[in-house]
């Protein structure tokens, strides 16, 4: 019987893990794919273990980026919080995105295309 939580399928419900264990998947140059829908539906855990991870991984010198892609528009504490820890090596999106993100964008150092807009030459 499916415990009181939001997740009333019991299989789905026992694959639930912390964030940090979660964002421990995932490693340099995956794509990862979040959704959801600008502050009220986006993934707000794993995306900020995430940018632990990447934060601690390049204090130790090591090389640590993600493509990122969205269906929807998202918020800070997602873009944000990856683009800050210089996390992101490619952005497919949709809708508005993060003073952060636009920042390392126009400094050529993360590589950033929104779905139908100009694509490299």
């Amino acid at each position: 019987m499916p415990g009181p939580g939001r997740i009333q399928h019991a299989g789905l419900a026992a694959k639930v893990v912390p964030a940090e264990q979660a964002a421990a998947v995932i490693r340099p140059g995956d794509t990862v794919g979040m959704s959801g829908f600008t502050g009220a539906g986006h993934p707000k855990a794993v995306p900020a273990a995430l940018a632990r991870q990447i934060t601690d991984a390049h204090a130790a010198g090591r090389p640590f980026r993600v493509d990122v892609r969205t269906g929807a528009s998202t918020a800070p504490e997602l873009d944000g919080a990856l683009a800050a820890a210089d996390g992101i090596e490619l952005r497919l999106a949709h809708g508005r995105h993060t003073p952060h993100l636009l920042t390392e964008a126009l400094s050529w150092h993360t590589r950033y295309l929104e779905t139908g807009s100009m694509l490299p030459g």
